[in-house]
């Protein structure tokens, strides 16, 4: 029995670092250059795509 409840209170400690990184992690502001992925994005499996990167060189123009 006594296992039983060191197993619980892992699991609510484990819990609560959860919730507290998750609650922490949504305070710290995005960094600059993480924008949502355009739509035709979604869809490549290219790891060294540069649409993104090509496309922010041609705004700054």
């Amino acid at each position: 029995m006594k296992n039983f409840f060191i197993g619980i209170i892992v699991a609510v400690i484990l819990f609560g670092i959860f919730i507290l990184s998750y609650k922490l992690n949504n305070k710290i502001p995005k960094p600059e250059g993480c924008e949502e992925i355009d739509e035709s994005c979604i869809d490549c499996s290219n790891p060294l795509c540069r649409n993104k990167v090509n496309k922010k060189e041609n705004e700054k123009k």
